[in-house]
């Protein structure tokens, strides 16, 4: 999981596919093998993985959770959204669940569902960077500019120097 962490996307695949040879039972190898597949953008490998897990343990919520993100890059929102409600509702105190369904509702216009989520992730999680740069995207496009400089400081305030948020914070 280190490599993973460090978003060493191939090197971690290289060490699950080495556990999966001990242990072709454990379904959380093949979960993380769907998740890195899906970093590198290698969907199809993904929904391989995932097809692998849900034979060994079905309806897992992080299972919901990567196909959802998984039809979100292929801009399949409306099944990335049944997924993703599926995941949040068997996992609730997830924030990355609700995150996602919160860009999934932005991606179709539906700003009032999206800001209910992204929402719902800040309070679940304050300390990811990425959830308060949305909820700043997010403020923009509903012309609320304070509240999105306010999300902003807040990505910096956890990351800083991180150079989206400071691009949006001087267009601002």
């Amino acid at each position: 999981m280190l490599y993973e962490e460090q978003k060493d996307y191939v090197q971690a695949i290289r060490e699950y596919e080495a556990a999966i040879i001990g242990d072709k039972s454990n379904y959380k190898i093949y979960q993380h093998l769907a998740w890195c597949s899906f970093q590198m953008g290698k969907i199809n490998k993904a929904f391989e993985n995932i097809a692998i897990v849900e034979q060994l343990n079905p309806d897992q919520a992080d299972t919901l959770y990567i196909q959802g993100r998984c039809y979100m890059a292929l801009d399949d929102n409306k099944k990335a959204l049944e997924l993703l409600q599926e995941a949040a509702f068997k996992y609730p105190g997830e924030a990355a669940y609700w995150a996602s369904l919160a860009i999934v509702y932005y991606k179709n216009g539906d700003y009032s569902d999206s800001f209910e989520n992204i929402i719902k992730a800040t309070s679940l999680n304050t300390f990811k960077s990425e959830i308060w740069y949305n909820l700043g995207v997010l403020y923009e496009k509903c012309k609320q500019p304070e509240e999105a400089l306010i999300a902003y400081s807040k990505v910096q305030d956890l990351e800083q120097g991180e150079e989206d948020s400071l691009k949006r914070m001087n267009i601002i």
